[in-house]
């Protein structure tokens, strides 16, 4: 098997059903590779089954066990690609996208490719939808190839790097250089997140090559009850705290990175302190300021206990 599309899902069957039909569309635009696709449904009661019409291209697992890592370590133990494609379950490619990660992956020998995410608002539009939805955008002006940038608060210095979020929506793994073990993506960040992080921050430690791939691009789905500024500050927070708790979750920690990010974050509180004082005269940049003060505190309160499940139920905004 050339590649293996996994899809892990959590009650989005509305969107299910088109994405995997966009899936099999590309696949038969390239039939000189052997591709299939893997829907791994992470609901108790396997909702998404009936949704899902099963044939030699297309695969449904149910797994049970809760958290998005169960889910996409299930795919992998499952299916036999030489490359592993994730695709989210709110998200759609565009066209080329499958042949433009294929492509470049045989052009540069990637371990790992990133494609971008563009977000696409749903529902009725408000005039802050584009503020809302810039915490979706992942994308970079670097020429096709490019590294993708360690995650570092220098990162900034470094010329010619793509900064695109280390998230495993939309991206390309060689199986071979890349999967080592039977769980690569932790167990225990399966519900509050950041367990791609890890993973691919640890496997830039390994010198893997973490390539951007501009051509293939998604779209991804953002209701209306995701683009509010409860749900804006929540993620900030989130990202802010995935940030400094990966460092300390590699193997062995980089205590000293750690630290550097809590200095920034206590930095981003006092400067977003400012700004969000210019809420009464400039709502967007008040808004701006409220997001960097959320993703320093994200920084500082990093512990688990201060973590919240971000997967499962609390991933649902989409109607089934």
């Amino acid at each position: 098997m050339d590649a293996s599309i996994i899809i892990t899902t959590y009650r989005r069957e509305s969107l299910l059903s088109t994405l995997v039909a966009d899936c099999i569309a590309q696949i038969r635009a390239l039939p000189e590779l052997h591709i299939d696709v893997w829907v791994i449904d992470n609901s108790p009661d396997a909702s998404a089954r009936a949704h899902v019409d099963q044939s030699t291209e297309v695969h449904f697992v149910h797994e049970p066990r809760p958290g998005v890592s169960h889910a996409r370590n299930r795919g992998i133990a499952d299916s036999a690609g030489r490359c592993i494609i994730f695709i989210d379950d709110d998200e759609r490619p565009a066209p080329g996208w499958l042949a433009a990660l294929l492509t470049l992956q045989k052009d540069t020998n990637a371990d790992v490719l990133f494609g971008p995410v563009h977000p696409q608002p749903v529902d009725d539009a408000t005039p802050m939808d584009h503020f809302y939805t810039e915490f979706v955008r992942q994308d970079s002006d670097a020429p096709a190839g490019a590294a993708i940038a360690r995650h570092t608060p220098w990162a900034g210095l470094k010329r010619g790097l793509s900064r695109r979020p280390l998230a495993s929506n939309n991206t390309l793994l060689l199986r071979s250089r890349c999967i080592f073990d039977a769980a690569p993506f932790d167990p225990s960040l399966g519900q509050t997140g950041g367990e791609d992080t890890l993973f691919f921050t640890d496997l830039q430690r390994k010198h893997r090559r973490l390539l951007w791939c501009p051509d293939a691009v998604v779209t991804e789905s953002v209701p209306a009850d995701r683009r509010t500024l409860q749900f804006y500050l929540r993620r900030k927070f989130r990202n802010g705290q995935i940030t400094t708790s990966t460092c300390l979750k590699l193997a062995p920690a980089e205590h000293g990175l750690a630290v550097a990010w809590m200095a920034t974050g206590l930095l981003q509180c006092l400067i977003g302190l400012l700004f969000s004082a210019m809420w009464p005269f400039d709502r967007l940049r008040g808004y701006r300021g409220l997001g960097t003060v959320a993703t320093g505190l994200g920084k500082l309160f990093y512990h688990e206990r201060f973590r919240q499940i971000a997967y499962g139920q609390a991933q649902v905004s989409t109607p089934v």
